[in-house]
């Protein structure tokens, strides 16, 4: 959590560089949809992961699933498509 991370900011034409520690930079919706995303590419069953994260509908859930091309990539050479 002491991980160093650059951070980036710019307003207008002036950029602002900084260095924090991971843990002042991620919160928990960052946690949160970092789980979701894991569960997902490990092939949990989405509604596994909507009861753990405590989502009630699909419609709440549908803004946390972003599927990766390296996912796509791994599913369709798994089903020789």
């Amino acid at each position: 959590m002491d991980r160093p991370i650059k951070t980036q900011i710019v307003r207008g034409k002036v950029v602002f560089n900084d260095v924090k520690p991971l843990s002042a930079v991620i919160n928990s919706h960052t946690a949160r949809r970092t789980f979701i995303a894991l569960c997902l590419q490990k092939e949990m069953p989405l509604i596994d992961v909507m009861k753990m994260s405590g989502h009630s509908d699909y419609r709440s859930m549908k803004p946390y699933i972003r599927v990766a091309r390296k996912h796509l990539r791994d599913i369709a050479d798994k089903w020789k498509i």
